[in-house]
């Protein structure tokens, strides 16, 4: 199956499973997987918690601006993006007229229990546990999600399938 847009995107909100479907989707596809996060790192020596905490969010979210402004003019590939990259500067409309925009889409009862398991060192979950969990990830995901709306094509990121996704990216294009 052949793919004409230049480039997918992968968002949602952390743990659905973006790096994940990106890798599977990328094989199946024939294309180069991405995932912004593994850039940043590489490119600024420091893992994303530790920019956080000794640099902020804001510096965090301009390195995030420029490895999404590099892969734009890069070669076509499945990019997963930071769970807050849409909801940034104009990154949205930018990723939307590079390629094709697909919202994994996941409840907060189902990011709960992925999250409450593989938390490991998410910066913004730092000390939240339980109810305090759940509470975050509802508030931050109603917050997030009318951004990740405005992709081309929303799916349920647990039960979606890469060889599913491939059929509708191809449909879709």
């Amino acid at each position: 199956m052949e793919l004409k847009a230049k480039k997918i995107f992968l968002i949602g909100f952390m743990g659905s499973g973006k790096s994940s479907m990106g890798r599977m989707l990328a094989d199946l596809a024939g294309l180069p997987f991405v995932d912004m996060d593994e850039v940043v790192e590489k490119e600024t020596g420091m893992v994303i918690s530790e920019i956080f905490k000794t640099r902020g969010e804001a510096h965090f979210r301009n390195i995030e601006h420029e490895v999404l402004l590099n892969l734009i003019e890069g070669e076509p590939s499945v990019i997963a993006t930071g769970g807050g990259v849409p909801c940034f500067m104009d990154h949205m409309e930018l990723m939307k007229t590079a390629g094709t925009v697909v919202y994994m889409r996941a409840t907060p009862d189902e990011l709960y229990e992925w999250l409450e398991e593989f938390k490991g060192d998410r910066p913004l979950l730092q000390g939240l546990q339980g109810e305090a969990l759940k509470e975050w990830i509802t508030a931050e995901l109603s917050i997030r999600e009318p951004y990740y709306l405005q992709a081309n094509l929303s799916i349920e990121a647990y039960h979606t399938s890469p060889k599913e996704l491939l059929i509708q990216l191809t449909m879709d294009n």
